[in-house]
């Protein structure tokens, strides 16, 4: 499921449900689960960015000891 996937609580995603549970979706609705995904969307993101980094920092880590290791 997308909502599992896209990193929403558990609360969220009965929240999420319910809402689509009830059949035709209102605008506001439709507004309120919009505006959900992309919070969600610029949560993930931000977090891409920080595993970037990280992982940028290790990849360096890893050079300086192998270049230790080198001599």
């Amino acid at each position: 499921m997308l909502a599992k996937r896209s990193g929403f609580s558990l609360i969220e995603i009965e929240e999420i449900l319910a809402l689509n549970d009830q059949g035709a979706l209102s605008p506001g609705a439709i507004e309120n689960l919009v505006g959900r995904f992309e919070r969600q969307l610029a949560a993930l993101l931000e977090h891409r960015r920080e595993l970037d980094a990280a992982a940028e920092e290790v990849g360096d880590a890893i050079t300086y000891l192998k270049g230790r290791i080198a001599g």
